[in-house]
């Protein structure tokens, strides 16, 4: 057994963990949020259309001059109670191309929260749970970015979300997710 490299994945692991995390404290912070009608996060949750377009907005954290962690917020309510959607990237370097819930050396995540209890996530950690559990994971989480400048982030996003991320519980299907975000 290798242990040198299952520290170095788990040192990585709790390092991405630790990146999202912060992104989610910096999101709460009480700063103008964009809810400029040309910015958007929709998709279809069970076959339901979903807009999440108030509070929408990325933050972008870098490495030197390379982005190293994406975060994307859209909200169905300014207070975010009626229902909320983030989406975590963590990766060096970030690029305009496809992330999955199952490629090492990164982490992605994305939770879709129904109301202020209720919560369905996907990305790499729902990912290994399912394998943990003997979970077929249908649908892997997919988060194509389109573009990323300075100024704006774009891109898709689909996906099976368990609730609390928990392999064995209720579970709905995330589909023709988009976004279309002021980097704040």
């Amino acid at each position: 057994m290798n242990y040198h490299k299952i520290g170095t994945v788990l040192n990585f692991k709790s390092c991405t963990l630790a990146l999202t995390v912060a992104f989610l404290s910096f999101s709460s912070c009480n700063k103008d949020k964009n809810n400029d009608p040309d910015y958007f996060v929709t998709c279809k949750i069970n076959g339901v259309e979903t807009e999440f377009n108030s509070s929408n907005y990325a933050e972008v954290q870098y490495a030197g001059t390379s982005p190293s962690g994406i975060l994307i917020n859209g909200a169905v309510d300014v207070g975010g109670t009626a229902g909320a959607f983030t989406i975590t990237i963590t990766s060096l370097p970030i690029t305009e191309r496809e992330y999955t819930d199952a490629e090492s050396n990164q982490n992605i995540v994305a939770i879709y929260s129904q109301d202020a209890s209720t919560h369905f996530e996907a990305g790499t950690m729902v990912y290994q749970n399912t394998l943990r559990n003997g979970v077929t994971l249908v649908n892997h989480l997919r988060i194509r970015l389109t573009s990323i400048t300075s100024a704006e982030v774009r891109g898709q996003f689909s996906g099976d979300f368990y609730q609390d991320g928990e392999a064995l519980s209720p579970m709905k299907t995330i589909t023709e997710g988009e976004f279309f975000v002021k980097v704040q």
